[in-house]
């Protein structure tokens, strides 16, 4: 083999085997296993889907604005009904109920108690200009 062909030859080595390498070595973004096993995982979120993959059922994450973790679980159309987890502003624990439209309906948090959110209106129809908004929110304090 000449100088000219070791040149060529040997490069092309290389490279095929760092492709191959590469593709073993580097996971691909989606995994689908039928199960998986493990004593932790650590991740940043978990969605559990319907069998389509269309619907989200449950998610497992962040408070939306940074708070702390929440699990939120969805009706078989994808609308939340019952949240768990921390406020966006705080350490403070609540769990949220909605309605079929996704609205929330009551709140309870253990330093607050119970606190019903009562909607007369519909939720696309803001208070007229230069009336104040009315008060939505009816306290029950915890036992």
């Amino acid at each position: 083999m000449s100088i000219r062909e070791r040149w060529t030859v040997y490069p092309l080595l290389l490279l095929s085997i760092g492709l191959a390498l590469r593709a073993v070595l580097v996971p691909p973004d989606r995994l689908t296993v039928g199960t998986v096993e493990a004593n932790r995982v650590l991740c940043g979120e978990i969605v559990v889907s319907d069998d389509a993959g269309d619907v989200k059922l449950v998610h497992i994450g962040r408070v939306k604005g940074g708070g702390g973790g929440r699990i939120e679980v969805n009706d078989r159309e994808g609308i939340e009904a019952v949240a768990v987890g921390t406020t966006a502003e705080g350490r403070e624990a609540v769990v949220e109920f909605f309605d079929a439209d996704g609205r929330t309906t009551a709140r309870l948090t253990a330093a607050g108690g119970l606190e019903a959110i009562v909607d007369d209106e519909p939720a696309e129809s803001p208070a007229p200009a230069g009336e104040p908004s009315p008060d939505r929110r009816a306290s029950t304090p915890a036992p």
